[in-house]
């Protein structure tokens, strides 16, 4: 397989001046260098996008398209520029007076309301693109796409009405740069909003400038290899290294030059340094290829200064290399103690000094290789970027030798200011923390073996969470939460988690961290207490929403002495108008608060807003005297201690906010964060399942709102996904393994709960205990592919991917909109297959019919997705879900009968094991009708006594729901609105399984 990737570090620009479609030329002035704009530029109107005017102009190597010259067609198609054949649609060329600048011609596009009304495309990616756009009125929304249709920048800017009054423009730049030097942009798009009646519809461009991208790069997968991934668990790591210790590691010494060389899991290592040169003379080689210079351009600095290297001692001891050095400039001389040693593949460079000062260490600079993951920029162009991974280090493919490489710093024990981007120490009061460093180089023949793992412990509550539900409660009265606590309840769903979001005093982040007594609006503390006490009678677990990062100067509890300081003595902005609590007074603030609220309210877990979302070192505390001033483990360490102490006072797990190039750092430290995912996130899932998963449960795939491609429209506070988002949703619930979530939008809907309580919960619960030992990805034509071939695929071929765990369990899930045929069995359109020992689970078709099924010895629940609750009205923004009575999406007409296991029902049925040996029936909704018939044979269980039971598990007198006996079969027929449920009871001598 070869595919064409855009890598760094290689541009190209084509010739100055080129034929044009239309057969005219552009005057090469024009073309490179030349403004973006006409005399009077500097009055333009905002800076819009991520790439300034000013810096715009700084650019070198860009091209300018003016469309002033005579020989620009009228009505343009196409045009070449640079090496690029720019397609244009929608625009004519005219003639607009700007109000800031004059533009004898510009580029005129009319506009509709909110409709794409018109385009520029690119022949290939480039790397940024500006102009000025001139409208009077309304509202121009811009849009910069990549070549897989997806918008990488989103930009709308209001008009403002002409003050001169002779009919001129506004004009503004926009521009937009995406990170890296490739290109990205494929496309961009303009529409109009907010048009009024006598609104002019018509906007127009002036001077398109583009800067073009690097040069794709030639990719070969490498060859495929199975991987142990026992040697990769991060659960008792003791650093980053990809690999555990394992092997038989030695080292060898040629006067100065040293190697360390080990074999594990099929794969010799071999690493180099010539001492004596200094540690940018590393180079690193796999199964005796030609070695790469793993320690090119590895720049180290004192104040500035790069140094030198001055070896002053290297010995051998214990299987590792011992080197001390002076690291010298011309007005410093820094002692440096150097370590190094082999952890599996992976080379551990341990670097110390006794001494403080102000180090600099950028990552090495590798050339010819295409970047996997990057820290502001993972939706990488045509590929899938490796799931949740990128916070901080390099993940590389190495297209010359097809390996991977990866370099990253040991964020749990570095004593630095910030380890990314670049490695550095900053004074505080004076002072420099002494360098303290672990850094972790692996080059490997396989992409989970260059992963970082995360060197914290387990979640003490990472079963229980597996074997939960999670709601998010963001709207709502709390005596609403106690009925919905009850109403769980009496569906069986004890195993329940509550993210309760909005209950502080002045209202959601007002006045933090001051939010006891309960909001008096929402029913006060009586209310909230009745609330917590039902979750704790019921074994549910509630959460409640707090904050000890965002201190607001409207808190009683105001003190500017408690804020944490930045590097030039000011405070740091947090949310709104809240400044940063510094990371030492965290539990001055939140010991008190989270005793009280477990006093006074009763709650017995825990969701810490924004901690979980931040890395260490975007707050780091300068103030002199601070407990870590200037180092992020000033941050890093409270933060830690903030999630055990939330433990310890709740007794309870704890949850927070996730992003995802972030959050995982945390994994363990902290118990669950959200597995905020996209609609079209990666589906390249080792770095989830086999780093962060051995450590905690996530929970869900993201807030629908995040997750979908609407974003925030009209009404999303009430709105689930459409039929189609939701099932791919769902699907992603499981594929991540994350314990299934009820978004706010949907906390109400009986049967989604149901699907999630007894199917997917039980599913993620039952693997658990059981490590992934293999994931496979399938293209669209059934090639299995390892993830070091998938991750270098366009993200629309991998769509269909196997879990394998330790016991023999299986997984199979297909996002695609094919049925796939994998094994003898079909696997649906965004449906799953899940079978091991004891148990079996699945969503799909049978017989044409949609269901959803989970069975083990505990019992089984099949739905027959008869009841469409997607179809009830939900708000305006329910896009694609149609009118009431539109034929159902991935559910049934609402008469079927499905049949699976020892089942039969056209309703949604939990048939499940009770502590004292009997069977308990529930129907859901409870008051839909319908019937279920039990193949007692194949159940095992023949029940002596059947009995109908209402709310509270009481027998219901009169019942009308009929109880049928056949031969073999147990059939109910549920119809009576009191009953919520039936126990049968086991027959003498049978207890079934």
């Amino acid at each position: 397989m070869r595919l064409k990737h855009i890598a760094t570090g290689v541009s190209f620009l084509g010739a100055v001046c080129v034929l044009a479609a239309a057969d005219f030329r552009i005057p090469a002035e024009t073309l490179r260098g030349g403004a973006i704009a006409p005399p009077g530029v500097d009055q333009v109107d905002g800076e819009l996008g991520n790439l300034p005017l000013e810096k715009f102009r700084a650019i070198r190597e860009r091209f300018t398209l003016n469309f002033d010259s005579d020989s620009f067609p009228e009505h343009p198609e196409t045009v070449d520029i640079g090496v690029n054949r720019m397609v244009f649609s929608g625009f004519r060329r005219a003639s607009k007076a700007g109000y800031f600048i004059s533009a004898p011609n510009a580029l005129v596009g009319a506009g509709r309301e909110k409709t794409v009304t018109a385009s520029i495309t690119f022949d290939r990616p480039v790397k940024a693109a500006g102009f000025v756009l001139q409208f009077m009125t309304g509202t121009v929304k811009v849009r910069f796409v990549d070549a897989d249709g997806e918008t990488l920048r989103e930009i709308e800017q209001n008009g403002q009405g002409d003050p001169s009054g002779n009919g001129t423009w506004a004009d503004y730049f926009v521009g937009f740069e995406n990170s890296g030097e490739f290109g990205r942009i494929k496309k961009v798009e303009f529409s109009r909003s907010n048009l009024t009646a006598g609104s002019i519809p018509e906007f127009s461009l002036d001077d398109l400038s583009i800067v073009e991208g690097a040069e794709p790069l030639e990719i070969t997968a490498p060859e495929p290899r199975k991987v142990d991934v026992a040697l990769l668990g991060s659960a008792g790591a003791a650093n980053v290294a990809p690999q555990r210790p394992a092997g038989k590691p030695a080292v060898s010494r040629h006067g100065d030059v040293f190697t360390l060389e080990n074999e594990v899991d099929g794969t010799a290592y071999s690493y180099t340094l010539d001492a004596a040169a200094g540690l940018a003379s590393l180079t690193a080689r796999t199964n005796g290829a030609a070695p790469l210079a793993v320690g090119r351009g590895w720049s180290f600095r004192l104040g500035g200064e790069p140094v030198g290297w001055k070896l002053r001692l290297a010995e051998l001891s214990g299987g590792r290399v011992l080197l001390a050095y002076d690291w010298t400039t011309p007005t410093q001389v820094f002692p440096v103690q150097v370590v190094l040693s082999l952890s599996g593949g992976t080379l551990c460079l341990e670097l110390a000094s006794e001494q403080g000062g102000p180090v600099a260490i950028d990552t090495p600079e590798l050339s010819g290789v295409l970047k996997l993951s990057d820290a502001h920029d993972t939706a990488m162009r045509g590929m899938d970027p490796v799931a949740f991974l990128g916070f901080s280090g390099d993940l590389f493919f190495v297209a010359g030798t097809r390996q991977f490489y990866s370099y990253y710093v040991d964020w749990t024990k570095s004593n630095s200011t910030a380890p990314y981007p670049e490695l550095h120490y900053a004074p505080a009061g004076g002072k420099t923390a002494p360098l303290k460093e672990t850094i972790a180089i692996t080059l490997s023949d396989a992409l989970p073996k260059v992963l970082p793992t995360i060197p914290n412990p387990v979640s003490p509550y990472r079963a229980q969470i597996a074997g939960s539900m999670v709601m998010e409660f963001w709207y709502g009265h709390f005596d609403e939460l106690s009925e919905l606590l009850e109403q769980y309840h009496r569906y069986g769903m004890d195993n329940l988690v509550v993210l309760m979001h909005r209950w502080q005093n002045a209202g959601f982040d007002r006045k933090y961290p001051s939010v006891m007594p309960p909001s008096p609006s929402r029913g006060g503390l009586e209310s909230l207490r009745a609330a917590a006490a039902v979750a704790r009678r019921n074994g549910q677990t509630l959460a409640l929403h707090e904050n000890y990062k965002d201190f607001y100067p409207d808190s009683p509890q105001w003190n500017e002495a408690d804020l944490l300081v930045r590097h030039d003595g000011t405070y740091q902005d947090a949310w709104a108008d809240s400044k940063e609590l510094a990371p030492s007074k965290i539990r001055k603030y939140a010991e008190p608060m989270m005793n009280r609220i477990r006093r006074e309210i009763g709650t017995n877990g825990c969701f810490l807003d924004v901690h979980s979302t931040h890395l260490p070192w975007w707050r780091v505390d300068f103030r002199p005297g601070a407990p870590g001033a200037g180092t992020m483990r000033g941050t890093l360490l409270p933060t830690n201690r903030l999630w055990q102490l939330a433990r310890d006072v709740y007794g309870g797990p704890v949850f927070g906010e996730s992003y995802a190039l972030s959050s995982w750092i945390h994994s363990g430290n902290i118990d669950s964060v959200m597995g905020q995912a996209k609609h079209n996130s990666s589906l390249i899932l080792d770095f989830l399942l086999m780093k962060i998963r051995p450590l905690a449960t996530w929970h869900g795939a993201g807030y629908f709102e995040r997750w979908n491609p609407r974003g925030y429209v009209a009404d999303w506070q009430n709105c689930p996904l459409p039929a189609p988002e939701y099932a791919r949703y769902s699907l992603q619930e499981v594929a991540f393994l994350t314990a299934p979530t009820m978004d706010d939008k949907i906390k109400r809907e009986i049967l989604p709960a149901a699907v999630n309580y007894y199917q997917k919960r039980r599913l993620v619960h039952r693997l658990n205990p059981q490590p992934v030992t293999e994931i496979a990805y399938y293209t669209a034509g059934g090639g299995c592919l390892t993830s070091s071939e998938a991750v270098l695929r366009p993200k629309a071929e991998i769509q269909r991917l196997r879990e394998t765990f330790a016991d023999g369990s299986e997984l199979y899930l297909n996002f695609s909109d094919k049925p796939w045929v994998i094994g003898g069995r079909q696997i649906e359109p965004l449906g799953f297959y899940a079978s091991g020992p004891g148990f079996e689970a699945e969503t799909g078709r049978k017989d044409g019919l949609w269901f959803d099924w989970y069975g083990d010895a505990d019992g089984c629940f099949l739905n027959a997705r008869n009841y469409d609750w997607l179809m009830e009205p939900k708000g305006t923004a329910a896009m694609g879900r149609g009118p009431e009575g539109a034929e159902p999406q991935f559910a049934n007409r609402g008469d079927a009968v499905v049949k699976h296991g020892p089942l039969a029902t056209d309703t949604a049925v939990a048939v499940m094991r009770e502590a004292d040996g009997s069977r308990r029936i529930r129907f859901f909704p409870q008051k839909q009708m319908g019937f279920v018939s039990i193949d007692l044979a194949a159940s095992g269980f023949e029940p002596a006594e059947v009995v109908a039971l209402d709310a509270e598990g009481n027998p219901v007198a009169g019942s009308l729901d009929g109880v049928e006996r056949g031969s073999g079969t147990l059939t109910i027929r549920h119809r009576d609105p009191r009953v919520w449920s039936f126990r049968l009871t086991p027959g003498k001598g049978r207890t079934g399984r």
